[in-house]
């Protein structure tokens, strides 16, 4: 069999290809067309859905159009026996090879998922665990259950259950905004099903009853699905969500998969409220992990950083200057408290107290007392790090929440007065 050849999309905004798969089921063959189509944003949403998985590891066995062992199975499990199905699927409807392209496509990506029909993820394949009855554990079934029936969670389908939450797909960067741009959402375990909004629910459930005995992004990809609207009328006419700014989506997803390194930052880009952002680290898969890194940096703390950065490692050297906001008075999941005695030398004896507090999202880094609030010039957004023996951590790159600031006097009749500190609220 000759091995499939890209057709150049033809000019134009939107532009995208489409996969038909074909009817068929057990071990048929996978057959399927492939069409350009033009995504039109004054429709309610397009004549596609969209699958967001997990491209497998980049040594896995390729068939026919390079796809994945796990892309292959799901394609398998999603295929009708009677009727074609019309699918967008990235890593067949872009030609990854074609830098150009596949750049100028991730710029809309969040378009594209957005525009979908629905948005159906793909888990992968379940090893089949049979419960005490003997019949085969559902994960998804009891997932969806949970707040209707008490079901113990405890031997062979806890173990079921848990393959699910190790399933790579959610550790990978994409699915962020993926998940977050679905209008409809459907996810899928071998041949079970269940809707986005039963699965988060069910998460959300689980996460109380089992005293957050889960994994730590659970919380935040139930938050993502959560975004999803009630109904699907929202035209996407931006290249972005606008969810969160850069710096908060950096601190919360850092730590996600990627196969290219470059997408830990192009995956956060249509989640972003960030204009600047947006202008400035557009999708160039011509430009090496070293000067985005670089470029990244430079973005949320400022042109007059000083970066140094490696092709081969995702930690930099920066060398700036800045000013100390306070220190880190206490800290929790939910908030970080920020103490601080400003003061001239006239004033000294009778500085008064400055009292700062911003709601934080779960970042990665565990916030301690005694952290160094600061500003660094050019940032944005204070920035706070830890004091080592001849360096700085940073801890988290950018707080960008507005701050709730009290004053005590030496008097101790506290006041709020954010517009004595305007630098220190977002613009």
């Amino acid at each position: 069999m000759k091995p499939y050849v890209y057709q150049t999309l033809p000019p134009g905004d939107r532009r995208i290809r489409l996969l038909q798969l074909l009817p068929g089921q057990g071990i048929d063959d996978i057959r399927c067309n492939i069409s350009n189509y033009t995504i039109n944003i004054e429709r309610p949403f397009g004549i596609y859905e969209a699958l967001s998985y997990c491209w497998d590891q980049a040594d896995a066995e390729f068939r026919y159009l390079d796809v994945t062992t796990n892309l292959f199975a799901g394609l398998r499990q999603l295929r009708d026996p009677s009727l074609p199905r019309t699918l967008w699927i990235d890593a067949i409807c872009i030609n990854q090879n074609d830098m150009k392209e596949r750049s100028k496509q991730v710029t809309f990506m969040a378009t594209i998922y957005a525009s979908a029909q629905q948005v159906v993820v793909w888990l992968g394949e379940q090893s089949k665990d049979y419960n005490d009855s003997g019949n085969v554990c559902r994960p998804l079934q009891y997932i969806r259950d949970v707040t209707k029936t008490h079901v113990e969670l405890s031997g062979n389908l806890e173990l079921a259950f848990r393959k699910v939450l190790q399933a790579p797909w959610f550790t990978r960067v994409w699915i962020l905004q993926e998940v977050a741009a679905a209008r409809s959402l459907s996810i899928k375990y071998s041949d079970e099903e269940i809707s986005g909004a039963s699965f988060t629910v069910g998460m959300q459930e689980l996460w109380k009853t089992t005293a957050g005995n889960l994994p730590a992004w659970i919380p935040m990809i139930t938050h993502l699905m959560s975004w999803i609207p009630p109904a699907p009328s929202v035209h996407m006419r931006t290249q972005t969500l606008g969810k969160a700014p850069l710096g908060n989506l950096v601190e919360m997803f850092h730590l996600s998969d990627a196969t290219d390194p470059r997408d830990k930052v192009y995956g956060l880009l249509g989640l972003t409220s960030d204009g600047h952002a947006l202008h400035e680290m557009q999708p160039d898969y011509t430009r090496s992990w070293k000067m985005l890194f670089n470029d990244l940096i430079r973005c949320l703390l400022g042109k007059n950083a000083s970066v140094l950065t490696w092709e081969d490692k995702d930690c930099a050297i920066i060398t700036t200057v800045g000013c100390v906001i306070g220190y880190v008075q206490s800290a929790s999941m939910e908030r970080v408290e920020v103490s601080s005695r400003h003061f001239n030398d006239h004033t000294r004896g009778n500085a008064p107290v400055l009292s700062i507090c911003w709601s934080i999202e779960q970042y990665s880094k565990k916030i301690l007392e005694n952290d160094l609030v600061c500003l660094l010039e050019g940032s944005t957004y204070p920035t706070i790090l830890r004091p080592c023996s001849d360096h700085f951590d940073i801890i988290v790159i950018a707080l960008s929440s507005t701050p709730q600031i009290c004053i005590q006097p030496r008097n101790g009749n506290r006041s709020r007065d954010p517009e004595l500190f305007p630098m220190l609220i977002p613009t």
